[in-house]
């Protein structure tokens, strides 16, 4: 199995790529603090949750997303990709290319999965990977909006990303993705949707990862730009949840 295969899209797993002075402080809800701005922790089926928040946040994943695409760019170089490892690479410059840049820090969000940002606008960030008797399904939503009688006064832009994959044992990963951008001409309560990889083959053995995000500009905003991302990566579709 080579890297590739392991990190498939953004399965990330434990090594941080950014150094963090000091002893890893817990969390309430059970996450260690791997980096500035980034937790992390282990689920009891093996699952490996990450949240990043703020600009070390958006840093450490934006390092992250640089390395894996090196790491296909040097496959480019000595061969055609697969399908599988083109999706990968698009994918990752995708979401390179919404992540903010040169934000100040923020707060950390009570919770990852939803919560509020820069005070008034709600976000929610869903992951799953359901496995059945015919397949597995690795299921990624983002969201964000304010009110629900659209955009403040004071609101710029805001950016909600989403990814999944799903790799059977011996077999090629699939990986499907989606970015939007709302400005203040549009509606930011419509910044809602998924992407889904239904049905695929599990062969009883595979893994999964998905990978969402959702960045806002307003005036609002610590520094001017809040951000916050999850990245889940499924050891294993062995057992039905």
């Amino acid at each position: 199995m080579n890297q590739i295969t392991r990190n498939a899209l953004f399965c990330l797993y434990a090594s941080p790529l950014l150094a963090f002075a000091g002893a890893p402080k817990p969390s309430p809800d059970g996450s260690t603090q791997i980096a500035e701005g980034v937790f992390q922790r282990t689920e009891a089926d093996g699952t490996i949750v990450r949240a990043a928040y703020g600009a070390a946040g958006a840093a450490y994943d934006r390092q992250v997303i640089n390395a894996n695409i090196a790491e296909i760019d040097s496959l480019a170089r000595t061969r055609e990709l697969s399908k599988g490892e083109a999706d990968q690479l698009a994918a990752n410059r995708e979401a390179l290319a919404g992540l903010p840049t040169g934000m100040s820090s923020s707060p950390r969000p009570d919770t990852v999965s939803k919560g509020t940002l820069c005070n008034r606008f709600y976000y929610g960030l869903d992951e799953h990977f359901v496995v059945g008797n015919i397949g597995a399904t690795s299921v990624t939503r983002a969201g964000i909006s304010s009110d629900g009688f659209g955009p403040p006064p004071n609101f710029i832009s805001s950016l909600a990303y989403a990814s999944a994959s799903v790799k059977p044992y011996g077999g090629s990963t699939t990986t499907v993705f989606h970015s939007a951008q709302s400005t203040p001409l549009d509606s930011i309560a419509d910044l809602n949707f998924g992407v889904v990889i239904p049905s695929y083959p599990s062969s009883n053995v595979c893994t999964g990862s998905g990978y969402s995000y959702v960045t806002l500009k307003s005036s609002e905003c610590t520094g001017g730009t809040g951000f916050v991302s999850l990245t889940k990566s499924y050891t294993t579709c062995a057992s039905v949840p």
